[in-house]
């Protein structure tokens, strides 16, 4: 960790039961060879005033354990994978973004994906454009510009969904459902300020539902 400057990673990073915890004090840079994997402990990655960039090409491997990730620029996720049934958690001051195409850039099958952005989850064309994932559940609130582009492998219930931003929303399942409970103050599981607002469930077991 450093409080003050970067930190560049190029090199693989290997834990068995111990927590990973890197921070720095203004940006974090993950190369295409800088995988990390863990079996049990949690991973946090803070780029602190900075951005958290990585490739297309960057593993993340968690195992077991609980992913945060934090910076008050953009975060452009890699590839993560983790088999924790609790909370991925991404606040970013910026965009969350997509470094690259397929797979997903979270596949964390049965965690509930929490997402804190300012300027937009996703992007129409920009990097890997629409954030691919594999979770279970969505609350994810984007607060100051931006849009919203989401697409999930498998079934998913949105918790919460409120884009406070003039941006819209489009989010998607392959092959799911697409369950939206009601969380937000309005009473409303998705909730959007001026922007058009899209959700579709793809796949032979694609529906919409409401709870």
């Amino acid at each position: 960790s450093t409080t003050t400057g970067a930190i560049a990673l190029s090199q693989t990073i290997q834990s068995v039961t111990g927590t990973i915890s890197i921070a720095a004090g203004n940006g974090l840079t993950l190369g295409a060879g800088a995988d990390i994997t863990s079996t049990a402990g949690a991973l946090g990655l803070d780029a602190g005033s900075g951005a958290l960039q990585m490739t297309g090409d960057t593993q993340v491997d968690a195992g077991s354990g609980r992913v945060t990730l934090q910076a008050d620029g953009d975060i452009t996720l890699g590839k993560f994978s983790t088999t924790d049934t609790g909370e991925f958690s991404i606040t970013a001051g910026g965009a969350v973004l997509d470094a690259g195409d397929s797979p997903p850039d979270i596949a964390a099958a049965s965690a509930t994906l929490v997402i804190r952005a300012a300027d937009g989850v996703g992007h129409a064309s920009a990097g890997g454009g629409t954030l691919e994932t594999q979770v279970a559940r969505l609350d994810l609130v984007n607060t100051g510009s931006g849009d919203v582009y989401l697409e999930n492998t498998g079934a998913l219930t949105i918790v919460q969904l409120d884009q406070q931003a003039a941006g819209l929303v489009d989010v998607l399942t392959l092959d799911g459902a697409l369950t939206l409970g009601a969380t937000i103050a309005s009473g409303a599981a998705v909730s959007a300020t001026s922007g058009d607002v899209s959700l579709y469930a793809g796949g032979d077991t694609g529906a919409v539902r409401l709870n």
